[in-house]
């Protein structure tokens, strides 16, 4: 998947098998005390093309969290603010 905030990735790589190129992140590499917590949220799936990828990842960038309520889910954007994008 691709992360919607790079700044909660501290490492990232990538490999290419044939048909497909996988991104990996690493989170979690910073000081979190009792009580916090840490994450991130990512577009995960198959595209088309690149142009695609890059309109979907476009779309929800800037986002860290989601959010789950009995009303359905939505991405809650990075301090800085985003686009909102729910579904459910």
């Amino acid at each position: 998947g691709m992360v919607l905030n790079p700044s909660d990735t501290s490492e990232a790589w990538c490999h290419q098998r044939t048909g497909y190129v996988c991104f990996i992140h690493e989170v979690g590499e910073r000081p979190v005390k009792a009580g916090e917590s840490f994450g991130a949220a990512y577009v995960i799936g198959w595209f088309d093309s690149i142009e695609e990828m890059e309109k979907v990842y476009d779309q929800y960038r800037g986002h860290s969290a989601l959010e789950v309520t009995t009303d359905g889910w939505r991405l809650v954007p990075s301090k800085g603010g985003a686009s909102k994008a729910s579904g459910g």
